[in-house]
């Protein structure tokens, strides 16, 4: 058996040669795998071979130990590279996993054989996917996933990444110094944004790669199917646009271990070039610039704030902390990192906003990095808490903070471990599907009173004042029916009562918490004890305006608090002109008292149910995905435009007489809007949504002017 240089490799540099010289004698390869059989025990394989002459090969699972052959298939081989396919059964058990198979690739001499491309593949399989990686990212509603990197993406091509997977080359993964297959690219990975219902954020190479490089992406994933890329995309199988709206335009460019790293003063130039470019395929992107401090960013806005929007950062704490460190002492000052974390946050938006009005902050990566096994560290109950932390921070800054994507997804530090093809989920995982399976999304003011801890800096970690113990957001969902109070206590070793006092919402008799907590600082879940660090849950009592708990040390909290006598909505909205007949006075949701002075000197607001009310004649806007030469009568043939709009072209510019412009829910509609057709008192124009299409309510950005 040999694996050398081959100029007849199929594809890369190398393949596998098996030579068995003498009648009866074998060239076998192997390779121990674990198998995921506690769901499944069929596998399907495939390989590539070439044979200059016809030859027995054989395909097997061996059993744990080098005992017999668990299953079999042998085939006749011969001529130039082939792909050939089958289909292994083992018996139906479920054995521990603790010792793995040998997948193994035999030929029967005399006789040789080159071998390249060879996959195992389990028969339940997602398109390439592990199902209980694409169950558990789904229940956890992983609102946004970026790709492919990091380290990687500054040396990553994304051409290499696209048509058969057979076919594409092995490349060197260099900041990792690894082979990079190609096995999952730019659609691979949008199928799995798909399966799990995350939108897909992409990182473009500004490390070796080139503006037009990262502007024929745009229009691969963007572009229609009649455009150079768009026509590729079709091609592969994906005729349909993927839409994608972020793109990150470099990673880490500032730092020497990056592929490319630059100054400020190159990254500006480099910024200014790729985001040109790119926005000439689709302007409607949302462009994420590499930050870093404010001496970096200061060079880019004073240079490109007239193609800025949002500016990135990374947040990974902890890094070269030496082992012999108190554990308590990292503890306290990882989890309670965000409470200091607000100030340059506040910082960096605040520094954008002087040129860049609308521009806001993007935490691109996030993550405990000490990396020691005895130190709180991103696989423990802390990373939970930091994670916590670090969106309630972000929750109360507005909209000075745009989004967060935790680094990694798999055994990086993610939410997710993956042993032995067993997948259980790390502490960070439940605490961020604790949060985002919560109802709550509008923000409630929350005073808090309680103890603080203060500590001195440590390592590179900065020195706490007077953090609270209790780190408190409240949110209240769209029906206004159910109020959610998300709490840390990151008290290392005591509990901690609460009493909750309810001012202008009236709770009901019981509430529900889930809450989630472990032994000790070092609490983490593992292949022996993967439950060890789990959500635990209870109904607990309201005493009328007043709920008590106590917060168990080490915790993060979720409390939903239902309101008395609920009443159903179906967003936060006001309630549209509602038509009437001719010489009625018409009733305006704004023209009716919805909010009351309490004797604090508060204001309470008590929105009416949104109810969507079409009139005789209906369009519809979705200015992501719209094209002005559709007829705008349905959602799927929606305009990008509204007639008002000067940009708008074609069908949509010609509209006249239309009484209803519904847009899409989600959407944020950026433009100008100029009244050129007036309503009457039993028909009012009404620009709207549906709360049926789309996610959240339309949103019509405020930068803008609406005149007429």
């Amino acid at each position: 058996v040999s694996c050398r240089p081959d100029a007849a490799a199929r594809t890369g540099r190398q393949c596998l040669r098996l030579e068995a010289v003498h009648d009866g004698s074998v060239a076998r390869i192997g390779q121990p795998v674990f198998l995921p059989l506690h769901r499944q025990s069929v596998f399907d394989w495939s390989l590539y071979v070439r044979s200059p002459s016809p030859v027995k090969l054989t395909v097997r699972l061996r059993g744990p130990g080098g005992g017999k052959p668990a299953a079999a298939q042998s085939l006749e081989v011969a001529g130039p590279w082939k792909k050939y396919q089958g289909r292994l059964r083992l018996p139906a058990r479920r054995p521990a996993h603790d010792a793995p198979f040998r997948w193994e690739i035999e030929v029967s001499g005399p006789g040789t054989v080159w071998l390249d491309q060879c996959f195992l593949w389990p028969a339940d399989q997602l398109d390439g996917w592990d199902p209980d990686v694409v169950r558990m990212v789904k229940d956890s509603r992983l609102p946004l996933l970026r790709w492919p990197g990091g380290n990687f993406a500054s040396g990553y091509h994304w051409k290499d990444g696209i048509g058969p997977v057979d076919d594409r080359p092995v490349r060197i993964n260099r900041p990792w110094n690894m082979p990079e297959p190609n096995h999952v690219g730019t659609d691979e990975f949008m199928r799995f944004c798909e399966l799990v219902g995350a939108e897909p954020m992409i990182c473009v190479n500004a490390g070796d790669g080139s503006p037009e490089e990262a502007a024929d992406w745009v229009e691969y994933c963007n572009g229609p199917a009649t455009s150079p890329m768009g026509r590729l995309r079709a091609a592969n199988g994906h005729p349909a646009p993927y839409r994608v709206r972020y793109w990150e335009i470099g990673n880490e460019l500032y730092g020497r271990w990056q592929i490319g790293h630059c100054t400020a003063e190159e990254y500006a130039e480099r910024y200014r070039r790729f985001a040109e470019a790119m926005r000439r395929r689709d302007p409607s992107i949302r462009l994420i610039a590499n930050g870093h401090d404010l001496s970096w960013n200061g060079v880019l806005i004073d240079r490109c704030s007239d193609l800025l929007e949002r500016v990135s950062v990374h947040t990974l704490i902890g890094g070269g902390m030496p082992p012999d460190r108190d554990p308590t002492a990292v503890w306290r000052l990882v989890v309670g990192y965000p409470w200091a974390y607000r100030h340059s946050l506040e910082a960096l938006a605040r520094q954008l906003r002087r040129r860049v009005p609308q521009g806001t902050v993007a935490v691109t990566e996030l993550q405990i990095f000490t990396n020691r096994p005895n130190l709180p560290n991103n696989g423990g109950l802390a990373e939970a808490l930091f994670w916590a932390g670090v969106v309630h921070t972000a929750a109360r800054l507005g909209d000075r903070v745009e989004l967060i994507t935790h680094s990694a997804l798999v055994n990086h530090g993610g939410g997710l471990r993956k042993v032995r093809q067993v997948v259980f989920g790390n502490p960070v995982y439940w605490a961020r599907r604790m949060y985002s399976t919560q109802p709550g999304r509008w923000p409630v003011p929350v005073r808090l009173e309680g103890p603080a801890v203060s500590a001195e800096r440590l390592h590179n970690l900065p020195a706490l004042e007077a953090a609270p113990l209790a780190d408190v957001l409240a949110l209240l969902d769209d029906a206004g029916t159910t109020l959610c109070l998300m709490i840390i206590n990151r008290h290392a070793e005591n509990e901690l009562p609460a009493t909750f006092h309810f001012d202008g919402f009236t709770p009901a008799t019981k509430a529900h918490w889930q809450w989630l907590t472990g032994p000790d600082v070092l609490a983490a879940n593992s292949l022996d004890e993967p439950n060890k660090v789990r959500p635990q849950e209870k109904t607990v009592a309201v005493e009328g305006q007043r709920l008590r708990v106590v917060l168990p040390a080490r915790s993060v909290s979720v409390i939903r608090v239902p309101a008395a006598q609920a009443r159903r909505a179906r967003g936060p909205q006001l309630r549209p002109v509602s038509a009437g007949g001719p010489g009625r006075r018409q009733s305006y949701s704004w023209q009716k008292p919805h909010a009351k002075v309490l004797p604090t000197g508060d204001l309470e607001w008590q929105p009416e149910p949104f109810v969507f009310e079409p009139g005789r004649s209906v369009r519809y806007v979705d200015f992501e995905t719209g094209d002005d030469n559709n007829d705008g009568k349905t959602r799927r043939t929606a305009w990008k435009h509204h007639p008002w709009d000067p940009n708008a072209t074609a069908v949509a510019a010609r509209c006249r007489g239309a009484d209803t412009f519904v847009f899409k829910g989600g959407v944020y509609y950026r433009g100008a809007l100029y009244a050129n057709q007036s309503g009457r008192a039993d028909e009012p124009i009404r620009l709207t949504g549906d709360p049926t299409w789309g996610d959240g309510p339309p949103v019509l950005c405020g930068s803008e002017v609406v005149k007429g």
